[in-house]
């Protein structure tokens, strides 16, 4: 019986996407209102948030208008899609991972993204089937940091099969979704994305009994 749960956040650590992500929102609001975050800015200050959370810290800068948090939001969703259509390819190393790790392990994805964009990365790196459960920033109310995203994973799978939540094990590559971890009283292992391989993870994942 496997008596142990892996659920992965996405970008940054299942898929290289975080620059797809910057670039497809910065292309937004250069489209919409003339400026951009700057690499320094978002890696400090955005990184691991959902577009919604980035908009709306910027209205609170007051660099959008409601009105414009809108329009940018539904082109950076638009400028993702076609950007990850045209840089992501099935990715060998984790296909291998999940194909392996599966026999051992329940597996899931855990991310600050948005539904259509979920399915769409994992599908595009050859990982969609493997994945038991996944969660978006769509199937709760209050995303990452938060830790309603990771609850509901866990309840997810507890209407597949009885485990319990000390048998959840969490990778993320950054502070807000190593906290959202936390705070839904799971372990948690930091991993980022070119080091997310079957041998670092299950290592990491065995050193926890």
């Amino acid at each position: 019986m496997r008596t142990r749960v892996i659920l992965f956040d996405l970008d940054g650590v299942l898929v290289d996407a975080c620059e797809i992500h910057y670039k497809a929102l910065n292309h937004a609001l250069v489209e919409t209102v003339g400026f951009h975050i700057s690499r320094r800015d978002h890696e400090e200050t955005f990184d691991g948030l959902s577009t919604r959370q980035k908009l709306s810290r910027l209205h609170k800068r007051e660099l959008l208008s409601k009105k414009q948090m809108d329009q940018v939001y539904d082109l950076k969703q638009g400028f993702t899609q076609q950007m990850a259509r045209e840089i992501l390819k099935p990715d060998n190393v984790k296909i291998k991972m999940c194909q392996e790790l599966e026999t051992k392990y329940l597996i899931g994805c855990v991310s600050n993204c948005i539904r259509k964009s979920v399915d769409l990365l994992l599908e595009l790196v050859g990982i969609r089937e493997y994945m038991m459960v996944t969660v978006s920033n769509n199937d709760v109310k209050n995303p990452k940091p938060a830790g309603d995203s990771y609850l509901k994973a866990v309840e997810l799978f507890r209407k597949r099969t009885q485990i319990d939540l000390g048998a959840f094990v969490a990778i993320e590559d950054n502070e807000k979704g190593l906290k959202a971890a936390e705070n839904a009283g799971m372990k948690v292992i930091r991993m980022v994305y070119p080091d997310v391989n079957l041998e670092n993870v299950t290592e990491a994942v065995e050193a926890l009994r």
